[in-house]
């Protein structure tokens, strides 16, 4: 790939690269957490700094018990540092991109799918740009992803059995239907 690297794709890949960075995740998401929680919805807001927060813990974690070393400084087209494993762009971008399209859909009151689609899509072209840009292995960029998709599971998981609990005992729970609407 490095041999074949032209100036308006790599262009592409140091905006995407900045979409899936610090730079751009933490005011996207202090400023839907704060809009969040001045409209009292206390847990989309945990729902997002959770997914967002966990999945830095979770590549930091990672990085510091992996402590796998990025590829040489020659071919890289962005300064970075620190260690490669997971890559913390791939992990955070696909986390809190999704997160964001799942918030956003439950505050609309929309589907999730297609903002869902398009967070994914996006987390892999974040994915792709840090491989391009050199500044990490693919398989960083897979076990981000995977990190992120494991973390995301978890954190929905639980939510789902949260608001299942929340109906208590009744039958109806377990499909996901309201005691109100059931038929008698």
């Amino acid at each position: 790939m490095v041999a074949h690297r032209a100036e308006p794709v790599t262009t592409l890949a140091k905006v995407l690269t900045t979409l899936g960075s610090q730079t751009v995740l933490v005011p996207v998401v202090t400023v839907l957490a704060l809009t969040l929680l001045w409209r009292r919805r206390f847990a989309l807001t945990v729902s997002l700094v959770g997914v967002w927060g966990g999945a830095i813990v979770l590549y930091s974690l990672g990085k510091y018990l992996v402590g796998r070393p990025r590829p040489p400084a020659e071919i890289w087209l962005v300064h970075v540092a620190g260690t490669a494993f997971p890559s913390g762009h791939a992990t955070q971008s696909l986390a809190t991109f999704v997160a964001l399209a799942v918030v956003a859909s439950r505050w609309l009151g929309r589907t999730h799918w297609p903002g869902v689609a398009i967070a994914v899509v996006l987390a892999a072209g974040v994915g792709w740009s840090r491989v391009y840009l050199g500044v990490h292995w693919a398989t960083d960029v897979a076990a981000g992803w995977l990190l992120a998709a494991g973390w995301l599971a978890v954190v929905f998981r639980y939510e789902r059995a949260k608001s299942s609990a929340a109906w208590g005992s009744n039958s109806n729970a377990s499909n996901g239907s309201s005691p109100t609407t059931s038929a008698s």
